[in-house]
């Protein structure tokens, strides 16, 4: 069984000898972390950061044109063209208009890797 603990809540805290039952005061909550990205991934993410001219923690795979100021239409045209330079390969037309996420960029790079 899951259980969502926000902060401000008191939990039983259920233990044996001297750690039995104890009421605990939730003070704070820390985000869970977010999952390391891969080499592939790293290398998307610091080549749009450069790009943007933005530090690569500002990004992640669900960013996207419009999360930025920088990032509209034109930046991402140059986006694609830098990631293409970057990663030695070309994106079809159609694909490109379906680009709304990083991830969607790196599921494109992924196809093209052999396997």
């Amino acid at each position: 069984m899951v259980h969502f603990i926000t902060a401000g809540d008191s939990v039983i805290v259920r233990g044996r000898g001297l750690y039995r039952d104890r009421t605990v005061y939730i003070s704070s909550v820390m985000e869970p972390a977010r999952p390391m990205p891969n080499e592939l991934e790293l290398k998307l993410i610091t080549t749009a950061a450069g790009f943007l001219k933005v530090d690569p923690s500002a990004l992640n795979l669900d960013s996207g044109p419009g999360d930025l100021p920088r990032w509209d239409s034109f930046a991402q045209v140059g986006l694609i063209a830098e990631i293409e330079a970057r990663f030695d390969l070309a994106f079809d037309v159609d694909e490109i208009t379906t680009f709304e996420t990083l991830r969607d960029m790196l599921e494109a790079i992924r196809s093209r890797l052999p396997a």
